[in-house]
């Protein structure tokens, strides 16, 4: 399947879950109805985890605390929502996402802390370039890409400019990139690498569509390759906060020999597309919130389970495992190691 076609059901099934959910009339099947969802989609990764939620009539036992609860409103129920059912399922890509006038308000405690850990984060990353480059010898190029965040696009534009004129060194045969740290963002970074290889880095996705039930293929262009580039002997350095659109290209790079990977093994969940988002705050937009207002609250979610080649649920590759496994932190010295016995190998031949 055309990954346009992949992207467009998606779409479609997308809506169809807002119009079921926007359909429930009580907080009762509200719940079911994120609880279902949630254990379709992600039950089988909770499982290979050692992670029991959804057995023994988890729903039932819910409905009854629910049924409990006095003077509820859409945001108790939510709040509700999130301490007994998003929280224990939560991964990477599952969460509430809330959006409000200004920065993000405590509605949902344990999504608000998460949000304010990111939020110091990201301060700390704004506070030097998202993207560096130097030369660790004078025939190898050093590459350091600390986030794939949309908001840093127009950097790693200005920043890969500066890069490819100092490709123009035809001592440069290795380049080391370094995306340790990096918990992801969006793709469109990778087109910047396209004069790192000669040849297209194609992903090529299977896996079950928890919500239809479907097995969906895709093949995409991860890296379109230049025909003019060099043949560079490149080299990717991860660790294991290495996420999402990160393990993306940790993995793909690994199976198109693209890169050598050294480092840790990533903490995954880089296949499939977007996560789903369900707006559940249809009564909440406009509502004060202290000094804020919210706009939206969604809660987000993947349908895509990975499987084998025989259609299996299996997460054998759920996480990218390095060619060389070694400290995070000691990967560089690692990487520099690896050169110096590859340039002694080619001086023996």
């Amino acid at each position: 399947m055309e990954i346009k076609q992949v992207i467009v059901q998606h779409f479609m099934q997308n809506n169809a879950l807002q119009k079921e959910y926007d359909s429930k009339q009580n907080f009762e099947d509200k719940l079911s109805f994120l609880y279902e969802i949630l254990r379709k989609t992600n039950g089988d990764r909770l499982k290979h985890f050692g992670n029991d939620f959804f057995e023994n009539n988890r729903l039932e036992q819910i409905k009854t605390k629910l049924n409990q609860q006095q003077n509820l409103d859409e945001l108790s129920f939510l709040n509700f929502v999130n301490e007994n059912l998003i929280s224990n399922v939560l991964g990477g890509h599952i969460g509430v996402e809330v959006t409000t006038s200004k920065e993000t308000p405590k509605v949902l405690e344990e999504n608000a802390t998460q949000n304010e850990e990111n939020d110091i984060e990201k301060s700390q990353a704004e506070k030097s370039k998202n993207i560096t480059f130097d030369k660790l010898s004078k025939d190898t190029l050093y590459i350091k890409i600390g986030s794939f965040s949309k908001k840093y696009l127009e950097e790693a534009k200005q920043s890969f400019e500066q890069i490819y004129s100092t490709l123009k060194d035809e001592n440069i045969n290795n380049i080391v990139f370094d995306i340790r740290g990096n918990n992801g963002g969006t793709d469109e970074y990778f087109k910047y690498l396209s004069k790192f290889t000669n040849k297209d880095i194609l992903e090529k996705s299977t896996y079950k569509n928890g919500i239809s039930g479907e097995i969906e293929t895709f093949e995409n262009v991860l890296i379109k390759g230049d025909s003019q580039a060099k043949n560079y002997n490149n080299i990717l350095l991860v660790d294991k906060a290495c996420f999402s659109t990160a393990d993306c290209l940790a993995r793909n790079a690994k199976s198109s020999g693209f890169a050598t990977l050294i480092g840790e093994q990533t903490s995954g969940e880089g296949f499939g597309l977007t996560p789903f988002k369900i707006d559940v705050s249809s009564t909440l937009k406009g509502k004060k919130v202290g000094e804020r207002v919210i706009k939206n609250m969604f809660l987000k979610f993947p349908v895509e389970i990975p499987v084998n080649q025989r259609g299996e649920i299996d997460f054998k590759d759920y996480q990218t495992t390095p060619n060389i496994k070694c400290d995070g932190k000691e990967a560089l010295n690692v990487a520099i190691n690896f050169l110096e016995k590859q340039k002694d190998v080619e001086v023996e031949r």
